[in-house]
């Protein structure tokens, strides 16, 4: 009988951890597919118009646009830009559970920018860099590319290195897709030619 009490809070605190809703993405290092220029990771899909180019997938041993970065968790990492036409990549999956409205929830995203980034302006046709830093906004979307509610936005993405970037958010609605894209630094007035990379996506977890 000495023992009862700890079973009871071995009971309660068990309950606790598995009553957390904890949604995995698909693909979240981008892992299941080559390293190609130009598109759509198996797990994701894509918003973009007829006559723009899909997200690159990059590794180690790559040069995508000049683009030269190590991986931070696996041999791939996902690029997405911001374009001076004021077109912007992103990508998009359904997912697992609904993110309930009200509920608090967390992710992290390992995130840098390359300094070397070579592309064709899509205003100009030129040869142009794609440096400027750009954020990353993740929304609550309906039928693949509907954007409901932005659930977050991070400050410019302006370090070469590898960093952690920690998500909360609480969805005002029920949810069950999520879209991560890139999108202008709100300070710069004009749309611009930027680039933002992206590596080991964890996953969605209650708090």
């Amino acid at each position: 009988m000495k023992h009862f009490p700890i079973l009871i809070l071995l009971l309660f605190f068990g309950k606790s951890t598995f009553s957390q809703d904890t949604i995995s993405l698909k693909n979240a290092s981008f892992e299941w597919s080559s390293a190609v220029a130009n598109s759509i990771p198996p797990g994701w899909r894509i918003c973009s118009r007829p006559n723009e180019t899909p997200p690159d997938v990059h590794s180690k041993d790559t040069r995508h646009y000049k683009v030269n970065h190590t991986p931070k968790t696996g041999k791939n990492y996902i690029g997405l830009v911001v374009r001076s036409n004021f077109t912007y990549e992103s990508i998009h999956q359904k997912l697992k559970k609904d993110l309930q409205e009200g509920k608090s929830y967390k992710m992290q995203i390992h995130t840098a920018m390359s300094d070397t980034f070579e592309s064709h302006d899509s205003k100009t046709t030129e040869l142009a860099s794609f440096t400027t830093p750009a954020v990353i906004r993740i929304w609550g979307v309906k039928n693949k590319c509907e954007t409901l509610e932005l659930l977050y936005e991070s400050p410019p993405i302006n370090h070469v290195e590898w960093k952690k970037l920690d998500i909360e958010f609480i969805p005002k609605m029920k949810h069950d897709r999520i879209l991560i894209e890139a999108f202008y630094d709100k300070m710069i007035t004009d749309p611009y030619n930027g680039n933002v990379l992206i590596d080991g996506i964890s996953e969605i977890i209650e708090q």
